[in-house]
């Protein structure tokens, strides 16, 4: 063991071990340490026992800022020991050392090289070293002060020479940094004998990931040219990764023309790493001089969005960008931190306030959990809330409530981060009630995962509930989606538009003839009406069946649809399309509810309806024997299956006799074993992957008086309920949807689940699917000759080409792209084919290109273009790789330069000989010579 000796004068710091050479005990410790600020150049001393004094050396570090250096010199670092064992450093040997704070020191054997520190973020640690003085601080050195602010605690920054940023002074009094009695942070610059003083303040947390908003008070489009606010993260001990600095920052540079005034950071700070803006508060009152500021931090990107209002009440928005980009910093040490400080410390016409109202950092994970942060990939957005008070508004405009205190109002949402906030007021305009809904629009998310519910039953219109996350994901307007397969990741509308599901953008189309259509998928067809189409085809291969197919009032069991009509149930084999069972019978009431087939094909249960009340027929279909369970309650509507003997039959129930629910029967035993009250429960649904049960829910007041109402004002919209072991229905969750009293026995909803897919059929299908659509979607514009002197070539006429009976399709498959291309209509000169084309986003996969009804005896040439929203167009093909090889593919990097990958468009030209002289671009368009000379064009949009 090593001996620990304590000294009462000096600080005696941990030394690391003995010295193996010898076994003796070492002891390596400070004698004396200057005074802050070190005016006089004191030198630092210290004492060594232990060890063979000719075989160490010392090696010194001193702190200056945030940064170690090593001491006296870089070019001359050892420090001798002494015969008595004694040693000392001058540490003020460079640029403000007369302000180190911190001495630390190593023992370390003559033969180990020194490690140099110029500078180094921390404390270097030497593994070589067999004793070491940790940092201490030097005497008289200021303690840090501390300031509380918006529920944190921050450390007040103080230099007292020239640091960065800047360089600056910086001070921690009390007169240049404080928080006001009503919790505002002020930050100053402010000439005080005569030196201009910054100030910064640092949070003391490390939060990482996450949702930062910072709110401001005042004119701050309005600091003087030489003046930087800055709101951001910084790791001090991170220099590799660009200090993990991630920047709010209002500032004109020194420059009092600059026509904007901020901008969004990922550091280094080069065009590709930042997006400047202007923010103009003029005009406003002194209430509306508020702003907003977040950065959304998330793995891999990076959102910026600036409103007006405070974090609690935002207005408008004023920008918005996102980075993404492959150096986005992960978590470390970093800590967020505000400062206002000079440019080059020039100093600014007058002093400088900045008022801070409010800062908060959202951890998504725990919003997600709380609801109060949604992950969509759609445009529109509907707030569909139960309000308990007389008025509401979302972000300070008021909103409808419907007569049974619901509120359905759709938003649309930009790209990025959205906030909207609900406020509930009583009848003295109270606020009774507040909440923030967070939603962030991200058109790279994807919901091919998840498990999804489509709510179709009233208006024109499709929400879609994400039941993986629990939240609502949107809703599509005008379109109502009704069905999906189990094989391929596609929902399909009743005009017979195919959506995928990872984003629901329209892809396909199906040519049904008719208006409106509930398909069924089975394997490789669809089926509608009385229409079955090869998906092989896309074509309709059969229009006169002697059956009628519905979705709504159908179910797939492997190669057989079961069919139910009020009289009977019809079995369907889809192998020759023959109706193999039609099984008829007598319902027990007078109009039809809804039907369905248990798996194993024994038991079809049929409901039924008349006056205030409902039953339901359980028919053995192979002995055609009926049972009936009456009285049940009024307007009988969809039977589920959850397994073989138990099904759930829905009834909505009678606004004045109530009632409404679920009734679970077991067909072995032929009889109801529970029931669950709902009113309004028209449709039930069971996800195949976990066996919860999905209901519609309503409310209603008979007379509108209050005495006869039914069901629960606060939850019209889905149930989730569970099955017990013991035959009892639980209620697990509630989604509000506003829906109104409507009595309905048809089914509104279906569920699509992940685990529903058949992944080897689902990649036979898309193979189809991308054959199918292969040659309409290669596009090709062709310019030709015509009687032309000059020589120039003239392009000829171009039309969209479109799928087959159909003139709606928004684009085709490459590969799983889809595109909208152009299409000539002679095709005997040679033609561009594409054969990949990589989505926007893709930073890594390149476009492939051939040439078609090529003649091999000419030596091709293409240029290839490439249009970014940002920038406009770039050229992607320089003079010596133009050239185009015929006889196989060709590849094209169009992702070489920043922001390539979200390009929107690609434009290919082809050549017979050499390229056009000009080539370049002109003002960002493609010079028109460039069309009048190739002999074939292809433009993609993607």
């Amino acid at each position: 063991m090593c001996s620990k000796k304590l000294f009462c004068l000096f600080l005696v710091l941990l030394y690391s071990g003995c010295n193996e050479a010898n076994s003796k005990n070492i002891e390596f410790y400070l004698t004396s340490k200057p005074m802050y600020p070190n005016f006089s150049n004191e030198e630092v001393k210290g004492k060594v026992k232990g060890v063979d004094f000719n075989q160490y050396y010392i090696l010194v570090f001193s702190r200056v800022g945030d940064n170690f250096w090593t001491k006296p010199y870089l070019n001359n670092p050892k420090i001798n020991i002494d015969s008595d064992g004694s040693w000392s450093c001058n540490i003020v040997t460079g640029n403000n050392d007369t302000y180190a704070t911190e001495i630390g020191a190593h023992l370390i054997p003559i033969d180990i090289a020194p490690k140099i520190c110029n500078p180094c973020p921390k404390f270097p640690e030497i593994t070589e070293s067999v004793a070491k003085i940790l940092p201490t601080k030097l005497n008289g050195i200021p303690e840090s002060k501390f300031i509380s602010f918006a529920g944190y605690n921050w450390m007040i920054k103080r230099k007292d020479f020239k640091y960065g940023p800047g360089p600056n002074l910086f001070s921690d009094d009390i007169e240049n940094v404080w928080v006001d009695k009503e919790n505002n942070l002020h930050l100053t610059i402010q000439e005080k004998k005569n030196k201009w003083l910054c100030t910064e303040i640092i949070n003391k947390q490390s939060l990482g990931y996450g949702l930062y908003a910072v709110s401001t008070k005042g004119r701050v489009d309005l600091l003087d040219k030489n003046t930087i606010l800055g709101l951001f993260t910084w790791d001090n001990n991170s220099p590799e990764d660009n200090y993990k600095e991630i920047d709010v920052e209002l500032a004109k540079w020194g420059n009092e023309y600059d026509s904007t005034n901020a901008q969004y950071v990922v550091q280094p700070d080069n065009p590709d790493h930042l997006k400047r803006f202007n923010v103009d508060l003029s005009g406003k009152d002194i209430q509306d001089q508020e702003l907003t500021f977040f950065i959304y931090w998330q793995p891999g990107k990076v959102q910026f969005s600036t409103y007006t209002g405070t974090i609690e009440s935002l207005g408008s928005v004023i920008n918005k960008w996102e980075y993404n980009g492959d150096d986005v910093p992960v978590p470390g040490n970093e800590q967020f931190r505000f400062n206002l400080w000079l440019m080059n410390g020039a100093p600014p016409l007058k002093n400088q306030e900045v008022i801070i109202t409010d800062f908060k950092w959202f951890n998504v994970d725990s919003i997600i959990s709380e609801q109060t942060f949604i992950k969509t990939n759609l445009s529109v957005f509907p707030i569909m809330r139960y309000i308990e008070g007389e008025t509401a508004t979302i972000n300070n405009n008021e909103i409808e409530i419907d007569k049974y205190d619901g509120i359905s109002h759709y938003v649309n949402l930009t790209s990025g981060i959205n906030i909207f906030n609900i406020q509930t007021f009583n009848k003295d305009h109270d606020i009774t009630k507040k909440e923030k809904i967070i939603i962030d629009n991200d058109q790279d998310f994807s919901t091919q995962n998840h498990d999804l519910l489509y709510y179709y039953g009233d208006g024109q219109d499709t929400i879609i509930i994400d039941l993986t996350t629990e939240q609502i994901l949107g809703v599509i307007q005008n379109v109502k989606i009704v069905s999906s397969s189990d094989f391929i990741p596609y929902v399909i509308d009743t005009k017979g538009n195919f959506y995928h599901i990872s984003n629901h953008t329209k892809k396909l189309h199906l040519p049904f003839t008719k208006s409106e259509v509930y398909p069924i998928f089975t394997n490789g067809f669809v089926y509608a009406a009385n229409e079955k189409i090869d998906l092989n085809s896309f074509s309709i291969i059969k229009s006169d069946l002697p059956f009628h197919i519905d979705f709504r009032f159908a179910s797939v069991n492997k190669n057989l649809i079961n069919i139910g009509t009020k009289n009977a149930i019809i079995t369907v084999d889809t192998n020759n399309d023959e109706i193999i069972s039609n099984v008829s019978f007598s319902k027990s009431s007078v109009y039809f509810g809804g039907s369905n087939v248990s798996k194993n094909q024994n038991y079809a249960l049929v409901s039924s309806y008349s006056w205030a009340s409902s039953s339901i027929d359980i028919i053995n279909l192979k002995t055609n024997k009926k049972s009936s369970i009456k009285g049940l309650s009024d307007y009988a509507g969809q039977i589920s299956f959850l397994n073989d003997s138990i099904a759930l039959c829905s009834f909505y129930g009678n606004s004045y006799y109530g009632k409404g629910g679920l009734e679970v029967v077991n067909t072995n035993k032929l009889e109801r074993i529970s029931s669950y009250r709902q009113f309004g429960c028209s449709s039930v649904v069971v996800s195949n992957k976990d066996d919860l049960i999905y209901i519609t829910t309503r409310y209603v007041d008979h007379f509108e008086n209050g005495y006869y109402t039914q069901g629960d004002k606060s939850k019209r919209g889905i149930d989730v309920l569970k099955l017990s072991n013991n035959n009892i229905l639980e209620h697990k969750k509630s989604y509000f949807l506003a829906l109104p009293h409507k009595y309905q026995t048809s089914p509104n909803f279906f569920i699509k689940t992940s685990d529903s897919l058949d992944h080897k059929l689902k990649n036979n299908i898309e193979d189809k699917f991308q054959q199918s659509f292969r040659k309409d979607s290669i596009a090709s514009r062709h310019v030709n000759p015509e009687n032309n002197n000059s020589g120039s070539f003239r392009p000829s006429n171009f039309y969209y080409h479109m799928s087959p009976k159909n003139s709606d399709t928004e684009g085709f498959s490459v590969n799983s792209i889809e595109n909208k291309l152009l299409i000539k209509k002679n095709n005997t000169l040679p033609e561009i084919y594409c054969e990949y084309v990589p989505p926007i986003g893709n930073r890594l996969k390149n476009l492939i290109v051939r040439v078609i009804n090529a003649n091999s005896k000419i030596k091709y040439q293409m240029l290839v273009y490439i249009y970014v929203d940002k920038f406009g167009w770039r050229l992607k093909t320089k003079k010596e790789n133009c050239f185009i090889n015929i006889e196989g593919n060709n590849v094209f990097d169009i992702t070489s330069q920043a922001y390539d990958h979200l390009a929107s468009k690609i434009q290919l030209y082809l050549f017979e000989h050499n390229v056009p002289s000009i080539f370049l671009l002109e003002n960002n368009k493609i010079p028109r010579l460039i069309s009048d000379s190739a002999i074939s064009e292809l433009e993609i949009q993607r």
